[in-house]
């Protein structure tokens, strides 16, 4: 069941924010269970270059991902 239809639901989902640029860290946020990580590129050491390897790290774990962009990257990226 994806993200989105957990939260419609009401399910309690606990998750966190990553603000360092390390993959391991979120292979390790999933192996501990969380339910959804969001990966930080606006107050962060690290922009949505970056974030690819995060995503792939999350895939391999089926730990879904948000990513919460700068409004420059957010233009960049066609999001508004």
């Amino acid at each position: 069941m994806g993200l989105k239809t957990r939260f419609q639901k009401g399910e309690i989902l606990v998750g966190t924010w990553l603000n360092g640029p390390v993959a391991s860290q979120v292979e390790i946020i999933g192996g501990a269970g969380f339910d959804f990580v969001i990966l930080d590129s606006e107050h962060s050491s690290y922009g949505l270059d970056q974030c690819e390897d995060l995503v792939r790290a999350a895939d391999a774990v089926t730990l879904p991902c948000l990513v919460r962009v700068a409004p420059g990257d957010a233009r960049e990226a066609g999001a508004i």
